[in-house]
């Protein structure tokens, strides 16, 4: 598992890697295990702020989102991927009731 892209890693968009946000450090933990199994490139992150400048530097090929975190809105970390233009195909991952999930898709 990769904590944060490091500086000078290519802009470039690369197949397989995968960008996690879950404050929930055993689901980001199983997550990136499976993944790396599966051949990918693992950042994981509980912190938005983190989230948000791996999405725009780091040009991560699958995103798997937690809509519910402490402090912090999923929509609105939505909005920021689609503001960057971003790429990505996104996992939603969340208890969140059905409305919510209606929103988000």
């Amino acid at each position: 598992m990769v904590d944060a892209p490091r500086a000078g890693q290519s802009d470039v968009p690369l197949g397989n890697r995968l960008l996690v946000v879950d404050d929930e450090p055993s689901i980001g933990r199983l997550v990136s295990k499976l993944a790396e199994g599966m051949g990918f490139e693992v950042v994981v992150t509980e912190d938005p702020a983190v989230f948000a400048k791996a999405a725009r530097e780091w040009h991560p090929s699958v995103i798997n989102l937690d809509l519910k975190l402490p402090g912090t809105d999923g929509i609105e970390l939505l909005r920021g991927l689609a503001a960057d233009n971003c790429l990505a195909q996104i996992v939603l991952t969340s208890a969140a009731d059905d409305k919510v999930l209606e929103v988000a898709q």
